[in-house]
């Protein structure tokens, strides 16, 4: 009976059959945005199109049951430098799937860095900001003519688009 004492007290003490310290406390405000996906990825990881569309999932403050979106602020920056290549500005929507990148053009094979802010509604009340959500990474696919110089490796008098690549040895064999 004593060992089972010990344990339970044991688990007190880290938080076990309790309220966790290590949670993040209810502060009726919005937590940050989270699962932001680059192009329906989390993590690209072939390059993403030259106007990438983004997503969020809405975190919602835990006092409330009814929150809805109703504006958001993407910012893009490079990952060299940080320098700001697109702020939306808080753009008066709910969507928070596959929104369009709408700055200027990105490089090609250049990796960017992009988070998200979000305004929820509940009912006729005052709109919440959340805090910015934390950053994401993608990086855009190559461009140019790049591909027009690849071909398939063959022989060179192949007219086969594929070629044989084999030699024959002898192998010593004893049983």
């Amino acid at each position: 009976m004593r060992a089972i004492h010990l344990l339970a007290t044991a688990g007190a003490a880290v938080g076990w059959g309790g309220p966790n310290r290590y949670a993040p406390q209810p502060t009726g405000l919005l937590s940050q945005p989270t699962g932001l996906l680059c192009d329906y990825q989390r993590h690209p990881a072939l390059g993403v199109r030259r106007a990438p569309r983004l997503g969020w999932i809405v975190a919602a403050a835990p006092s409330s049951s009814a929150m809805i979106q109703s504006a958001y602020r993407v910012v893009v920056k490079a990952v060299a430098g940080q320098a700001v290549v697109w702020d939306s500005g808080k753009v008066k929507s709910n969507e928070s799937v596959a929104v369009e990148y709408a700055g200027p053009p990105l490089n090609a094979a250049t990796p960017y860095s992009w988070s998200v802010t979000t305004w929820t509604k509940s009912g006729e009340s005052d709109e919440s900001q959340s805090d910015p959500s934390a950053p994401a990474v993608f990086v855009t696919s190559l461009s140019g003519n790049w591909s027009s110089a690849a071909h398939f490796i063959s022989t060179p008098n192949s007219s086969a688009t594929f070629g044989y690549f084999r030699k024959e040895i002898d192998l010593p064999w004893t049983p």
